[in-house]
Order: structure tokens, then sequence, then C-alpha cells
């Protein structure tokens, strides 16, 4: 039987409170959903961007560490693993060029403005989500909603957390 297999972006994991985002981490405790994240997560976490704990609010900080340590314990789908890749410690090599996949989801959601220092992660992300071969893609992030249908013609399902839980609910709960 097949369990429906969802990849959490980080702001699903470094995010304030989030009723729906707790009750999809429910659902994974229960069993009922396999829950994976990419290695972009930890990279996006530490490497300054956005989503680092130390940006939140003082008083956000400490959910957001709680999060980031109970995330650790999912699967850490680490994708193809490439030398001087952004993912081992260097984002002055673009490795996209050898992976169609990764490549194409580079032009659906940034087309000609990709800026690899800047981008790389998003990309990442969801080339890691598409090569595991996960159902859905949950996460707040517009570059990613925005594109919702264009990456589903290419059978990659982008969701919010709100929608996913509307959608699966009757099917996980009593």
């Amino acid at each position: 039987m097949h369990k429906i297999k969802i990849s959490l972006d980080t702001n699903s994991v470094n995010k304030n409170p989030h009723i729906f985002l707790d009750r999809i981490r429910e659902w994974g405790h229960e069993g009922f959903l396999e829950m994976e994240i990419a290695d972009a997560l930890f990279g996006d976490i530490n490497e300054g961007t956005q989503n680092t704990i130390e940006d939140l609010p003082v008083c956000h900080q400490t959910p957001a560490r709680e999060r980031t340590n109970a995330v650790e314990g999912l699967n850490v789908n680490r994708g193809g693993l490439v030398l001087d890749s952004p993912t081992m410690g260097s984002l002055n090599q673009n490795h996209l060029d050898g992976e169609p996949r990764e490549d194409e989801i580079k032009t659906i959601l940034f087309g000609d403005s990709y800026v690899q220092e800047t981008h790389y992660l998003d990309v990442r992300h969801l080339g890691v989500h598409d090569a595991s071969g996960n159902d859905f893609f949950i996460t707040n992030d517009n570059h990613f909603l925005n594109k919702t249908k264009e990456l589903a013609k290419i059978y990659i399902y982008v969701i919010s957390p709100e929608d996913f839980v509307i959608i699966f609910e009757k099917f996980f709960d009593d």
C-alpha cells in the first residue's frame, strides 16, 4: 500500500505556530503520511536566507528551534551528490546544467530572473522532491504557489498547508 509522500518546504518547518502545518505533522506522526525534507532545508536555515531563526521575532525563535529539531527526525533526501554544488557548501558552481528536471523547474519558477545565490535552494527543494517521486510539495512560498499550474503540467504538485488539510482531513480524521 502506498502512503502519501510529502515534501515540506523550509517555511513549513521554520514558521510561526500554524494550525494547518501542525495538523500535517500530526498525521505524519500518526503514520498516515510519509514526510520528507530536502537537504536544502538545512542550507536554507543555516546560510543566512530569509528563513533563519535569528531573523524571526524573539518570541518565535524558540518554537522555530523546536520545529527545526523535530524535523531533524524526518527523512532527509539529499538528492544527487554533485561535487562543488551549493549543497556541498559552495555557491559559485551551478550544477543544474546536468539535471534537466532542475533546469525545467528553474525555468518555470524564475525564468530569466534566476539568480543562483538567491534562488538555488528553492530549485534544489523542488528538484529533490521531484527526484524522490513524492506526491505533494507543501509550502507557503509564493515562488512555488504562483506556479502550481505550470508545475502540475510536469507532474509536480505544489500545495499550501491549508489546501492540503482541507483536501485530506476527511481521509485522516475520525
